[in-house]
This record gives C-alpha cells, structure tokens and sequence, in this order.
C-alpha cells in the first residue's frame, strides 16, 4: 500500500547564499496542525514542534553543505528495521523476502483491532527469525493493552518493544513493563526520559523532537530514531541525526519509510534491498540536483 501525504520541502537562507533544506509533513490526525497552517504560522514567524525542528534540521544541512561535507563517505552502517503499515494485506511470501534480503526487525502499525493483530502475529510470525516491534499511537486503554499482551504471551520474547500502547502515565506503563514487556515512548518521549522503570526505549523523531538535533540528554537513554513518515529528505536528516546519537551503529533504527511511498527521483537514490541505510550522494543532506531543480516559492515573513 502506497500512502498519499501533504506535505512541504523547505528551502531556508541562513547567511547570503548559505542554503539548508529540510521538510514539513504534518500529521494532523496525531494532532498537528494542517500543511497549510504550518506554512502560515511559519510566514508570520509563529513557530510549531515541526517548522522549529525542520529548521534546525535545515541549519545542520547548511552547515554540511558549506564544509562540503559528504555523508555517503563515513563508514556508517545504520540499520532499519521495516515499516509494516497494513498488516492484514501481508502474505507469508512477503515476509519470507523481508528475511532473505537481510531484516531481522519489522514494525507493525496496531490499531484498536486487537484481535486481528493477534491473530497475524500468532500464525504469520511465531515461526520467524524476525523482531518484532507494535506501534499503537496511544489507541489503547490500559485495559485493553493488558489483555492483548495475554493473547500474545507466548511470543513474549519475540516481541522487541511495544510502542506507546497508550497514553503515558508513568505508574500505568511501569505496571505493563513489571509483566515482562518493554515498552518504548514517543509521542510523549520528553516525559518518559526521566522514566525508564515505566519506558526503557525512547522512540526520537528528530522532525518532531527539536531538541534531538542538539542531542541533549537523550544519549543517557537507549534510544531507536525514526522518521516521521516524510520525504527522503527527512529521511536522510533523521538518519543522521541517528549516527549521532547512535555513533558505533548498534540500534536498529526506523528510517525505511520511503517503502510507504511511490518511488520517486529522491527515493530513487535510498536501498530498497535489505536493512542497511544508504546515504545519497552530495553534501550535507544530499539531493543536490534534484534540490536546485525545484520550483521553490518565497515565504515572506510578515
């Protein structure tokens, strides 16, 4: 399944002819404001948790760019488990080709139909060398959580993490995890940073967590970094802010999104053959010829 999504690429002057791009892909059913209101707060100087983080993003990309620095040349293995979106269309064959090509994690995207993912995991991935990682976007009630992880107890050691299962309250989530389950937060990670007896994993989205970029405090937690489902170049700025908090490689990141999304000139140049992430070629963020190709649109601050 392809999804269709609204989104922006930014192009920000932060010294005469020093450029850093960056993108805006709001999610409004997560609470975000529209596209639209993001690009008009932004024209009135008015900054959301997306336009401040995407321009901090884009002063590291023009950073890069000016030092002529090249990512694709660090040796830089990161990993990426795979994004499963819709669940109930996967076949056995499908995720037979995830293990051939080298994946050793999947995350599946749960929602409120606790029994058809159950079902799925039970017949279609007990049996699998695969890690597996459930993102439930707070759509749970604790209840609700508790009696899905019975369902699945005897793929216990199976399951890597489960995501945000609900809405954090550090005594709730500290009581799933006394049960043997690891639990990762990141809609409300900023909380959770001074609990790991209630989330041992942070989840950081660098185009949603600003303050990821600065790496501040988040390195005395373990932390997976994912993208926020946006454009390659997103993409590429959350894998590098990745290799920052993860230098030495050893998490298995969340950062091959663009499988979500109809191949594209940018995504064109990202590995679409196994877990390993590839860097484009060019300075800073990469995409240096598809950038200049652009058609960009002046924002004119009021």
């Amino acid at each position: 399944m392809h999804l269709k999504r609204m989104g922006a690429l930014l192009k920000i002057e932060f010294e005469p002819n020093q450029f850093g791009y960056a993108d805006c892909h709001p999610w409004p059913e997560l609470g975000d404001l529209p596209l639209t209101d993001q690009l008009n707060a932004l024209a009135k100087n008015r900054k959301t948790p997306l336009t401040q983080a995407a321009i901090d993003l884009a002063k590291l990309d023009a950073d890069l760019r000016d030092k002529k620095r090249k990512l694709w040349k660090e040796n830089i293995y990161l990993k990426s488990h795979y994004l499963i979106y819709n669940f109930v269309d996967w076949t056995d064959a499908q995720l037979d080709k995830l293990i051939q090509i080298g994946y050793t994690h999947i995350k599946i995207k749960g929602g409120k139909d606790c029994g058809s993912l159950s079902d799925f995991l039970k017949k279609k991935c007990a049996t699998l060398p695969l890690k597996i990682r459930i993102d439930f976007n707070e759509k749970l009630t604790q209840k609700e959580c508790i009696s899905f992880l019975h369902s699945i107890e005897n793929l216990q050691e199976q399951i890597d993490f489960i995501e945000d299962p609900i809405f954090f309250k550090a005594n709730e989530w500290e009581q799933i995890q006394k049960m043997g389950w690891r639990l990762a937060c990141d809609r409300q990670a900023h909380f959770a940073i001074d609990h790991p007896e209630a989330a041992e994993i942070l989840v950081i989205k660098p185009s949603l967590h600003s303050d990821a970029v600065s790496r501040l405090n988040w390195k005395k937690r373990k932390t997976i970094v994912t993208t926020y489902l946006g454009h390659p170049v997103e993409q590429v700025a959350s894998a590098y802010v990745a290799f920052l908090l993860d230098p030495h490689c050893k998490e298995t990141h969340g950062l091959h999104t663009h499988h979500s999304y109809q191949a594209n000139l940018y995504s064109h140049q990202l590995n679409w053959q196994g877990p390993l992430f590839t860097f484009p070629k060019g300075c800073g963020f990469g995409f240096e010829k598809e950038l200049e190709e652009c058609q960009w649109k002046h924002i004119q601050l009021i």
